[in-house]
């Protein structure tokens, strides 16, 4: 079965849901529109931001539909990589791309505010997600939501809303609700990549395929819209390689793109501490020169 053979089975309208590229385009002149530069005032937010909203979308779009949501219930690797870009791809984009002043209105109720600072307590939002991805991927789970459209969509919702939850802590967009240090971020995005390694690794080293989804089918294949009619065995010729190998490149696909996200985000993270710890150095020996004294070792 080829990706050919797949479009002409399901249609443009299933491989490339233009019901969410309109959606997303919609959203996206909404975002540019609001944050455009009036005259006298600052800009609302930087150009660069931008381009992280724009992104986001596209992550979006990879995440919730298009092609990847297809594939995914064909090929177990094209699903991880759908997870990867909707859990570890988006929510970092969209937390960083829009204007401070919207977080501070929206959290501006007490409430919500309240609730939302609960619900991001690191140890808590860490915990949350990487347990729920976690049993996500256990197979008597996976297979009935992979085949369920309103289980799909409420499982990949709570998902989503998990995953930003685990992100607050490390890209708050607010400077009273930022709990952690420099260090202490690192420190956490180490943890997350340590959280995640078992359900990886159960799914890389498992000796026999785990989901039915991937040896049997499905009666139906579900779609951001609703449901299509599927009743084909997966991934039957679709790649050269059997359906554990195709598992086993799921979890390797996963492992990597995680690997990749946090340790920019590590790396990130560790260049804004350095720089915070030398502009304090500096600042220090500035005020000792002032003083006419030399500075006491740290």
């Amino acid at each position: 079965m080829s990706f050919t053979l797949l479009l002409d089975l399901y249609g443009l309208r299933a491989f490339f849901s233009p019901e969410l590229i309109a959606i997303i385009v919609v959203l996206t002149a909404a975002y540019l529109y609001a944050t455009r530069r009036k005259p006298g005032q600052p800009p609302l937010v930087t150009g660069r931001r931008k381009i992280l909203f724009i992104l986001g979308m596209i992550c979006f779009y990879l995440g919730w539909g298009g092609p990847l949501n297809v594939l995914g219930h064909f090929l177990f690797g094209a699903h991880m990589l759908q997870m990867a870009i909707l859990f570890l791809a988006m929510p970092p984009l969209l937390l960083l791309s829009l204007p401070v002043s919207w977080f501070e209105r929206l959290l501006k109720p007490r409430l919500v505010k309240k609730t939302v600072s609960v619900l991001t307590q690191p140890l808590f939002a860490i915990l949350t997600f990487n347990f729920l991805f976690s049993l996500y991927h256990m197979p008597f789970i996976f297979d009935p939501v992979m085949s369920n459209f309103t289980l799909h969509t409420a499982v990949h919702l709570l998902l989503e809303v998990t995953a930003f939850m685990m992100w607050w802590p490390v890209v708050c967009p607010i400077e009273n609700m930022d709990r952690l240090s420099g260090l202490q971020k690192m420190g956490y995005m180490f943890a997350n990549g340590v959280l995640i390694t078992p359900a990886c690794a159960l799914i890389i080293f498992a000796d026999v395929p785990l989901y039915r989804l991937y040896t049997e089918g499905a009666d139906l294949l579900c779609l951001p819209f609703g449901y299509v009619s599927f009743d084909s065995p997966q991934t039957l010729n679709l790649l050269p390689m059997s359906v554990r190998e195709d598992q086993q490149s799921g979890g390797v696909i996963m492992k990597v793109v995680q690997e990749i996200i946090y340790g920019w985000v590590l790396a990130f993270n560790f260049y804004r501490w350095y720089r915070a710890e030398r502009a304090m150095e500096d600042e220090e020996q500035e005020q000792w020169g002032r003083e006419g004294m030399s500075p006491e070792p740290r």
